[in-house]
């Protein structure tokens, strides 16, 4: 655990200045009473001006250390049906593919 307070988490990684605390969520998959803040930098001068970064809190309030997470594997969620609809797709995209190569078929161009 960090002793980090909340007000030196919302400092930009970048240039330290106060961020603004747009979004606030309760966590999902972990111990109830855990919310993570995304959090803006507002400085323009920054590079990461307008760019978010996230900060847990815990339910008795601590924050965990800030992790860096370039170079590990991305986890996405999907949704009920993601799978299904990605595939029929690709299927109609493959038979539009092939219409289109068959001898007789005549790609216009509106002008």
């Amino acid at each position: 655990m960090s002793n980090t307070t909340f007000e030196e988490a919302k400092q930009c990684p970048k240039c330290s200045n106060p961020g603004e605390d747009r979004i606030t969520r309760i966590a999902k998959g972990m111990k109830p009473g855990t919310t993570t803040h995304h959090i803006y930098c507002m400085s323009v001068l920054c590079p990461w001006y307008d760019t978010c970064w996230i900060v847990q809190v815990n339910p008795d309030g601590s924050i965990p250390p800030a992790t860096n997470h370039v170079g590990q594997p991305k986890v996405y969620e999907g949704f009920e049906g993601h799978d299904k609809e990605a595939t029929d797709l690709i299927d109609e995209l493959k038979r539009s593919a092939a219409k289109q190569t068959e001898d007789g078929y005549e790609i216009r161009r509106n002008r």
